[in-house]
Order: structure tokens, then sequence, then C-alpha cells
């Protein structure tokens, strides 16, 4: 069986990886992870391939690519006030309410493949819910070192039910 195929976009991963990266790496041979800490780092990998479960954060940078950096500044130049991370989730499942130029993605993204792990709770959480987006995991100072094992876990037992 091949592995589980995971992005991580999360701009302070590396700092994380100590904590979190423990549970995947023992479960190396069912899990493979990349990360992703910019925008722009996130659309050049899902642009390269596929991936069973995304994890993304809200608050992320725009990395060099254009429009992320034109829609980082039409929103303050702040990470926290961009929410970039809404911004990727609405462009991969093809709900862009942005007018920037950002590259088609070669294969669609079903929302519930994707899940948000942030410490924010907003309107625009709840928005990308609405759009089918697996789960809203909080961060908080208490999350397990196998968090990332558990939401995948979620996101993958959410796509197995049917839809109506």
């Amino acid at each position: 069986m091949p592995p589980i195929r995971i992005l991580w976009i999360e701009d302070e991963a590396l700092y994380q990886l100590n904590a979190l990266m423990g549970p995947v790496l023992y479960n190396y041979r069912t899990h493979h992870i990349e990360l992703a800490t910019t925008a722009s780092d996130a659309q050049r990998l899902l642009c390269q391939g596929e991936y069973d479960v995304i994890i993304v954060d809200m608050r992320i940078p725009p990395g060099e690519h254009p429009a992320w950096k034109n829609i980082y500044r039409s929103q303050g130049n702040d990470k926290n006030k961009a929410r970039l991370g809404a911004y990727l989730i609405e462009w991969m499942v093809g709900h862009t309410t942005s007018d920037q130029d950002l590259p088609a993605l070669p294969h669609p993204i079903p929302a519930h493949c994707i899940a948000i792990f942030t410490a924010e709770e907003s309107k625009a959480v709840q928005d990308l819910l609405n759009l089918g987006v697996a789960l809203y995991q909080p961060k908080d100072s208490n999350y397990p070192d196998d968090i990332l094992i558990r939401i995948t876990e979620r996101v993958l037992q959410s796509k197995s039910v049917p839809y109506a």
C-alpha cells in the first residue's frame, strides 16, 4: 500500500518539527509529509504533485510569486490580517474570489482533502468549512505530539463518508 501523502502548509513548521514530526517519522512507511512555509511554496508543490491530505495554517507569508505578494499587499502586508491560507484554500478548491493571476492547478483538489490547523477562529474559517473543507483543528499549547497523524486520520475518515 502506498504511503499517505500529506502536505503541511505552515510557516512555523521548522520550529514545530521536533514536537510534531516524531510521530510522522515513526510512521514513515505509511505517511510521507512535505512542508510548505509560504503560499508560493504551497502553490509550487500542489502544481507538481498530488496529496491525500493537505493541512493548512491560515496565517502564512506570500513567498515569491507575484500574485501572492499582491494579495498580501492588498490585505495590509500583515500575515495575521492577510490570512493567505484562506485564499490558498479557495484557490485549491476553485472558489478563488481574487482577481489575481494565479495559475490553474493541473488537477482539482477536493475540499474534503483539506484540514485547517490554526490558532485562528474567524468567519473565514467558517466560510471555508462551508465550502466543504474536512475539518478545523484549533491550535493551542496543549495539542498532542501526534496531532498531524490525528488530523490526517480524521480527514481520511471524512473522505470515506458519502456526500449527499
